[in-house]
């Protein structure tokens, strides 16, 4: 991989990734973003430490690199890569447009990854744009064929959505998995309770948190 002599020569310190790695235990989201934000500002080229501002992000629900994403130092082949994984995040948080605006930027460098376009397609999906949307599920389908959902999620936005009330007087299993992330497990949790499931059961494994999501 022509990458890894790149990601070698910007590795952090072992002492600070030990601090990161325990900064994953910290309960209080505010404070563990504070404390990544000053590791961040020695260090804006690690990718470690840019990884666990994303999710610091999404977990706080503000735009992923919002606060520090201009301070980033990444080397030059590696910042598709980081690119890509913003768009990514910005179709998980609904800001579809800023997702669309990315891949249009990078699409060389991600029309080869099938994860990717399926996020680029989602995004133009929820955008309108049915062509562009089944565009990138192709491409995907095309790089990985045993992508069976994908090839359900094609067929539904060429033929459309058809609701199926009948699901909804079914006995419906909802299994969330979560590790030392309560706010972001209540947040789940209420986003469900607030949902017309019909008879939904949901069961959480918590994995033997430290934090209060219990």
């Amino acid at each position: 991989d022509p990458l890894l002599p790149i990601l070698e020569k910007i590795q952090i310190p072992p002492r600070i990734s030990q601090k990161i790695t325990n900064l994953c235990t910290q309960n209080d989201i505010h404070l563990r973003h504070t404390i990544l934000s000053k590791i961040y500002l020695q260090y804006p080229y690690s990718p470690a430490l840019i990884d666990l501002l994303l999710l610091t992000d999404l977990e706080r629900n503000i735009p992923v690199g919002q606060d520090w994403l201009d301070l980033a130092k990444v080397p030059a082949p590696l910042q598709p890569l980081l690119q890509a994984q913003i768009l990514q995040y910005a179709v998980i948080q609904g800001d579809y447009q800023r997702a669309a605006s990315i891949a249009e930027n990078i699409w060389p460098q991600i029309e080869h990854n099938e994860v990717v376009l399926n996020f680029v397609s989602e995004a133009y999906v929820r955008l309108g744009d049915r062509q562009k949307a089944l565009m990138a599920l192709e491409k995907s389908i095309a790089l990985d064929p045993l992508q069976i959902p994908m090839q359900c999620r094609m067929q539904q936005i060429r033929d459309g959505f058809t609701e199926d009330k009948s699901v909804l007087e079914k006995n419906i299993a909802i299994f969330l998995y979560s590790y030392n992330k309560s706010e972001l497990l209540q947040k789940t949790l209420r986003s469900l309770a607030q949902s017309h499931l019909g008879n939904a059961r949901i069961s959480v494994l918590l994995n033997h948190c430290t934090d209060d999501s219990a």
